[in-house]
């Protein structure tokens, strides 16, 4: 097919730009990527030089003798306002605009509001004329009074510094002819200009051009309007065909539309256009997938990199530890960001030592042979960046970090360089006694971060230097076509685009402009809509044909609105059978997740046996998870999964378990005959807290004293409740928290701790276990179930071990009313009398713990086997409360309408 046919054509005119002082300039508006002006020279063979492209500010720059170290671009200025509404003899006069200032990129708000409204009146009268006719239709407003008087301390500011913006240098131009004074002999203007509009603008432009044409009538000003196919005449228009597919999401729709140029010549590439609105998750969705389908941008300049760009990100990262004060959210997503020094194995043991220490902020805090490696680096960190630093001191305190992270290309460091010099070169400009690369200069780092990140956010991409040859080219809806395309591809397009975003701003609302665009030359709403309408029509015009990338849900989920309603206001009116998208569904670019699908996941996991991996015996925690269900010990127990806890205000339920086995110790070992006790309940829990590290607590006075008045409720309770236990039966501790019970079944050895043997007065054990949460299984759900056999291993093994016979077990849970009945209770040892229910047995002892042998047994085996079936022996019991409900599929294969509680706080 041929290069595609340009509809600014200059093959008429070639002469005109052959050289290095050219005689034709061309002038072109926001709608016009100045890339594509360049390559239309260079498809025919010629270079283009910069004096080529201009525009009305660079003219009235050399009008008036202006050079660029005079001249403030966007964030110079907005360093400009920061530094104005700093000064309390301002800012005591923009109350409104002090109480916005802390809203994000505010500062960038003002200043476009500023320029904005600076450009829409051609002269002083006809802004004395705009403010007249909104005060009068619109009464008084304060945000638009203070805008204006921070605009007037803003320009006095220019004029006494002698430096310029763009709106300025316009000013200054009309002020000039108007006045028939000269101009610098800088300017000097070629025969003809070609002028390329296609958005509307305010009307200092327009009394620039017409000061221009005044001042040089030799030069000819070749006005171009919005080009379209309609404009040539060697072709008769016609429609192009339509195509319109909605994909599950953007996603999908980038890798169908990837996948379809992947088919496709080269050659053809350079015949065809994306379109795509300015939105970075759109273009992020389009560059994954065109890198993972190799298809290769005419324009690999991606100006989302910088934003996205994670190697910048982590070049700010010592910078945001410092400025917090090296709070405890920063320094966990530090020891996790893999550019600390440390192994994996002491980020890891840093992490957790953080999780459970409670640490709030300050490296003071941080203690502990687990920290060493972390409290190092961030010392030399602090070291880098003081609290009252210079910007040449941070520049080199985080670049000496970044070399030892190696984060860092050479490309992302010559951009940062330049930040950095352009920033220094800003604050020199905005605060005029800083001297020398603004090394006069110190804040706290936190000023510096919140400056840094905005410039980031807002500056350019770096330089590319290469490009490939041929390649997709990718632009922006609102931009102008330069040449005709085969296909025209328009993806993501928002259904609401036409109508326009906002063009309203702090000076001047959309209502304002609506009020002073039926009597002024000025951008309005419906003036923007109309220039929109007309750039897509004269896209679709010139192509062959048209497809729209369309998707049923957004990043978010949710449901995107139709775009028929914005086709029909384009003109662009689908036939009655295509009033709705083709549904395409998902696209198949992970094939693997689209294959065999098992109705359920698998329900039998088989690993190695645990003797194969050097273990010789199972703990009776171990036996106790597998029990309950096998995919609970195949988690907790052999894969040892764990949850990353966060530091709460509020006990761990572990820890609170722990604090209550230490002060149940104390008080149980000074239990009398009698069942007093001669250690007082705050004594014990006084020095239950000094025996324990309580982990993860973010502990304060008035904390700690709430916790103790909690434990101190719930012990009162068990020291009654253990009086009247003693005075009924007699019973006497055997053991506390010990011995180590070890016990074969069928060759497989388990081994545990029980918290507490008692023995009766005939010689039986029972067996106690204390929790911190009453929701326990009574001992028919344990003994008809082969169910939560911690407890039955703990009587089986006691027995051998003492040569004693087990009588029972009890669970005693530290709560308001001290529940002690559940377990396992015979007639004849009824602890406490006369209770029902399940945990009351009329067998003999013997013939039930022969069953609780066989039903250890044969769990163990399993466990010792690596046999692991995820089937939860009482699923509503556990699966409400399990951890790994959604890791072993039990929403999808047993329960879907299953909820998660909170899991229960439970010890033992």
């Amino acid at each position: 097919m041929g290069k595609p046919k340009p509809y600014f054509t200059i093959e008429k005119n070639l002469s005109y730009f052959e050289g290095l002082r050219p005689r034709a300039w061309i002038s072109a508006d926001q709608a016009f990527a100045r890339e594509e002006i360049k390559k239309i020279f260079f498809d025919h063979g010629m270079g283009i030089s910069s004096e080529t492209l201009v525009r009305p500010e660079t003219i009235a720059a050399l009008g008036l003798d202006v050079t660029s170290d005079r001249f403030l671009g966007s964030l110079a200025r907005q360093e400009l306002l920061r530094h104005l509404m700093a000064q309390s003899a301002i800012l005591s006069f923009l109350p409104e605009l002090k109480r916005m200032r802390r809203a994000q990129g505010f500062y960038k708000k003002l200043d476009q509001a500023i320029q904005a409204g600076r450009r829409v009146a051609g002269s002083d009268h006809e802004a004395e004329t705009m403010d007249s006719v909104l005060a009068r239709r619109l009464g008084s407003d304060p945000v638009r009074e203070e805008v204006s008087r921070i605009a007037i301390a803003y320009e006095t500011w220019l004029e006494s510094q002698n430096y310029w913006d763009d709106a300025r240098l316009l000013q200054e131009w009309v002020i000039r002819f108007k006045q028939g004074r000269a101009l610098s002999s800088r300017l000097k203007v070629p025969q003809k200009i070609f002028r390329l509009e296609a958005l509307p603008d305010g009307g200092l432009v327009q009394s620039f051009w017409d000061g221009f044409t005044g001042l040089f009538p030799d030069c000819e000003v070749v006005r171009v309007p919005l080009v379209s196919a309609s404009n040539d005449d060697s072709e008769k228009v016609r429609l192009p065909e339509l195509e319109w597919g909605a994909w599950h999401t953007l996603d999908d729709a980038a890798d169908a539309l990837a996948e379809r140029l992947s088919t496709e010549s080269p050659e053809q590439w350079d015949e065809q256009v994306i379109l795509i609105p300015d939105d970075p998750s759109v273009r992020r969705s389009l560059t994954r997938a065109f890198l993972a389908w190799g298809i290769p941008s005419s324009d690999p300049r991606d100006p989302t990199r910088v934003r996205t760009s994670e190697a910048i990100k982590w070049f700010l990262n010592p910078l945001r530890l410092v400025s917090s004060g090296f709070d405890r959210k920063s320094v966990l997503a530090w020891a996790k960001s893999g550019q600390t020094q440390m192994t994996r194995e002491q980020a890891q043991a840093a992490i957790r030592e953080i999780e459970e220490s409670g640490f709030r902020a300050g490296i003071q805090s941080l203690y502990g042979p687990r920290l060493s490696p972390l409290v190092l680096e961030l010392q030399e960190i602090q070291k880098a960046i003081p609290s009252r630093v210079r910007l040449s001191e941070l520049k080199k305190g985080l670049f000496q970090i970044s070399e030892k992270s190696g984060g860092l290309t050479s490309q992302d460091q010559a951009w940062l360089d330049g930040l950095f010099e352009q920033f220094e070169t800003d604050l020199i400009r905005t605060r005029g006694g800083v001297q020398g690369s603004g090394l006069g200069f110190r804040a706290h780092p936190r000023w510096w971060l919140e400056r840094l990140s905005d410039r980031i956010s807002q500056a350019r991409p770096g330089v590319i230097q290469e490009r490939p040859i041929h390649g997709l080219r990718i632009s922006k809806l609102g931009q102008a076509p330069f040449s005709r395309v085969s296909k025209l591809h328009l993806f993501g397009l928002p259904a609401r685009w036409i109508d326009g975003d906002s063009v309203g701003d702090l000076w001047l609302s959309d209502r304002a402009r609506e009020i002073l665009a039926a009597e002024f030359q000025i951008s309005s709403l419906a003036r923007v809509q109309h220039s929109r309408k007309a750039l897509l029509q004269s896209w679709r015009e010139g192509a062959d044909r048209v497809t729209i990338w369309d998707a049923r849900y957004d990043w978010n989920g949710a449901e995107r609105e139709s775009l028929l309603t914005g086709l029909r206001e384009l003109g662009w009116e689908p036939r009655e059978s295509d009033r709705e998208p083709d549904d395409c569904g998902a696209h198949l670019r992970f094939s693997k997740s689209f294959g065999f699908i098992r109705p359920e996941p698998a329900r039998e996991i088989r690993l190695a046996p645990i003797a194969s991996r050097g273990r010789e015996e199972i703990s009776a925690t171990d036996l106790d998870r597998q029990s309950r269900c096998g995919f609970l010990g195949l988690g907790l127990g052999r894969w040892k999964l764990y949850d990353g806890r966060h530091a709460e205000p509020d006990l761990w339920g572990d820890v609170r378990g722990i604090l209550y086995h230490h002060a149940v110790r104390t008080l149980v070992e000074s239990r009398q005959d009698d069942g007093s006790f001669l250690v007082e309940v705050d004594d014990a829990i006084e020095r239950a807290w000094a025996e324990v590290r309580p982990k993860g607590f973010l502990r304060s006075n008035r904390l700690v004293q709430s916790e103790k008045a909690r434990m101190k409720k719930a012990l009162l309770v068990f020291c009654e409740k253990e009086a009247a236990y003693v005075r009924d039966t007699g019973n006497r501790v055997l053991q506390l928290e010990g011995p180590k019970l070890t016990q074969e079944f069928s060759g497989v050895r388990v081994s545990g701790i029980p918290d507490r043997l008692d023995e009766t007065k005939d010689g039986g054990i029972l067996v106690i276990d204390y929790k911190t949460s009453a929701s326990q299984p009574n001992g028919r759900e344990i003994l008809e179930n082969d169910y939560a056999l911690q407890l039955p291993f703990y009587a089986l093994a006691a027995s051998g071990h003492f040569q004693k016979r087990p009588i029972g077990f009890q669970f005693l849970a530290f709560d308001r009313v001290g529940r002690r009945t559940l377990g396992l209770f015979f007639t004849d040892w009824n602890f406490p009398k006369a209770r029902k229910g399940g945990s009351l047995f009329t067998e003999p002892p013997e013939d039930v713990f022969s069953r609780l042998r066989q039903s250890v047994e044969k769990e163990a085996t399993k466990l010792a086997q690596g046999v692991h079936s995820v089937a939860p022996k009482i699923p509503a019991r556990e699966c409400k409360k399990c951890r790994l409900q959604d890791a072993c599929g039990i929403r999808r294969a047993l329960n879907p309408d299953l909820e998660s509680d909170e899991e229960g706080a439970s010890s033992g």
